[in-house]
């Protein structure tokens, strides 16, 4: 969700992405669970950011990369979405109108 959420910007979608998702947990758990102590950083220095994390001890996994107007989300060979952000940004915006009591049309 938080991947999908950051293409998600004001009243037009921003940029997409191809992301693949580590790990083999259920699908359900692996798109939708919110586990504590995990982030998504985008940067254009992943080396400088893999140091910092490695300085740290904290763990840090590309998981792929922003650009297009799509949003594919793969782990392993196993494809969960492939959408155009737009239809998600338009699905995502009828659910906030219709949360937020405005009319839908």
């Amino acid at each position: 969700m938080a991947l999908a959420e950051c293409g998600l910007r004001g009243e037009e979608p921003g940029l997409g992405g191809r992301f693949d998702l580590p790990g083999t947990l259920r699908p359900d758990i692996l798109l939708f669970s919110e586990s504590p102590s995990r982030m998504i950083v985008t940067t254009r220095e992943e080396a400088h950011l893999r140091a910092a994390a490695h300085r740290r001890g904290v763990p840090c996994h590309r998981l792929g990369v922003v650009e297009g107007d799509r949003l594919a989300l793969l782990s392993g060979s196993r494809e969960f979405v492939d959408l155009p952000l737009a239809r998600i940004h338009e699905a995502w915006m009828s659910l906030e109108r219709l949360l937020s009591g405005r009319e839908m049309g």
